[in-house]
């Protein structure tokens, strides 16, 4: 089996999409750990802001996990294309 380009094209976008989500989470996470370091912070905004943390940091894992399967994938039928 061979691999098309447009196979191949297919595979790079989604895992452009996932570096772009991971980007994302990053930013975000960023952007909530400056409000945390922030003085004015109340406990319940602190707990909202946890919560959203662990959220995120899940995101990033499922993130990374697509990554890594999509790079797997692509090196398979690489090795497809090159027999």
């Amino acid at each position: 089996m061979t691999l098309s380009s447009e196979q191949l094209s297919i595979y790079l976008e989604g895992i452009q999409k996932q570096i772009d989500e991971l980007n994302k989470v990053i930013k975000n996470g960023n952007e909530k750990k400056e409000v945390l370091n922030s003085n004015e912070t109340n406990s319940e905004e602190m707990n909202k802001l946890i919560e959203e943390k662990e959220y995120y940091k899940k995101q990033y894992e499922k993130s990374e996990y697509r990554i890594l399967f999509l790079l797997r994938k692509i090196n398979e039928l690489e090795a497809q294309m090159n027999k």
